[in-house]
């Protein structure tokens, strides 16, 4: 099993509507593992800061949420700004989160 696919599997179980994934490392930046992951229907986006993740959250997602009842969404904290302590308590309470790194 080579690296990507041990990072693949990490989404291929049941994913909460948001998946908060630490990537130190920036594993996820690689296009075919971006590409496999969205084949899955998943939706990749960075989290830069509370407030603009936030407006993209009410602004895109909660509508689709209101309307289809479910949204998949992959959040990556990337780099030297890979810590959970960044996200909102209540974005990450009931998320599900993914460390990843070379180590």
């Amino acid at each position: 099993m080579s690296w990507r696919d041990r990072i693949l599997n990490e989404f291929a179980a049941e994913v909460t509507p948001i998946t908060w994934v630490a990537d130190p490392d920036q594993l996820l930046s690689e296009l075919s593992i971006q590409q496999a992951i969205e084949t899955k229907r998943l939706e990749l986006v960075t989290f830069d800061d509370a407030i603009s993740f936030r407006f993209l959250l009410e602004s895109k997602y909660r509508p689709q949420w209101e309307f289809t009842g479910q949204f998949n969404l992959v959040a990556v904290l990337a780099g030297e700004k890979a810590d959970f302590a960044r996200v909102p308590y209540d974005l990450i309470c009931s998320s599900r989160r993914i460390s990843l790194s070379l180590t």
